[in-house]
């Protein structure tokens, strides 16, 4: 089997491409994680799916090391491995663009959340009371230096005392983000 030259490209190419898939599961988990970074890793990960169908239909497949070692070392004819790798790549793209159509706009709907001081939410289906309360935040000049000096930090005490004064149901889902 292992003369098979087909199947062990094939065979390369999985090995490689589940490695990169194990690596986006893996930083889909634990205990810093939350929405936030999930979209941002999905997102990334969708355009890198992207980047290396672009490269493979160029015939470039060195962003899979144990295919591109494969195809290099031996007698192999690259073009149609090349051609199933982005025909793959082209399938996989759609999916995740069927399962996250999107990503990229409910991330972005989410920047209030990253830095309050960059953005105004507009989004109508967050309470006035919130709505009202996140421009007293992005209004105080302290907590904008503040955060400004140390972003990671900030979140993690006055903030969450002045939005901690809204509604019993906003807040409890304000410090679900900060656990998920």
């Amino acid at each position: 089997m292992l003369e098979n030259t087909d199947w062990v490209a094939r065979l390369a190419y999985l090995a490689d491409f589940f490695s990169k898939l194990n690596n986006l599961n893996l930083t889909l988990q634990g205990k810093d994680t939350h929405i936030l970074n999930m979209y941002d890793k999905v997102c990334g990960f969708m355009k890198k799916i992207k980047l290396w169908e672009s490269k493979c239909e160029d015939g470039d497949t060195s962003c899979f090391q144990q295919l591109n070692s494969y195809l290099s070392a031996g007698d192999v004819d690259r073009a149609p491995i090349v051609q199933l790798v982005s025909t793959h790549l082209s399938r996989l793209n759609s999916e995740f663009n069927h399962y996250f159509p999107d990503i990229e706009s409910k991330s972005a709907k989410l920047d209030w959340v990253r830095n309050p001081f960059m953005t105004e939410s507009t989004d109508n289906n967050i309470p006035t009371r919130l709505q009202e309360n996140l421009l007293d935040v992005s209004s105080n000049h302290g907590l904008k230096l503040r955060g400004v000096a140390d972003p990671p930090e900030i979140w993690t005490g006055t903030i969450l005392v002045v939005v901690g004064r809204m509604e019993v149901k906003v807040g409890v889902s304000i410090c679900e983000l900060r656990h998920v």
